[in-house]
């Protein structure tokens, strides 16, 4: 499975079925977390690279508003 988000369009293909066309989602919010992290002594995950959605993000996006 191959997985990609550009704004809030995700993208779903998989190489195996190259003739299946990919599927394609879009959200208010698509949020990456699988890599592009780096742990930090008190073990809190943080973004290596602009991709990487970490808490503070989800929840400036999410849940500052509702506070």
């Amino acid at each position: 499975m191959s997985i990609r988000l550009k704004g809030s369009q995700t993208t779903i293909s998989d190489p195996n079925a190259p003739e299946k066309q990919p599927r394609k989602f879009a959200f208010d919010y698509s949020y990456w977390s699988h890599d592009g992290y780096k742990e930090e002594e008190n073990g809190y995950l943080t973004p290596a690279n602009d991709r990487y959605a970490d808490q503070k993000r989800v929840f400036d996006d999410l849940g500052l508003g509702t506070v």
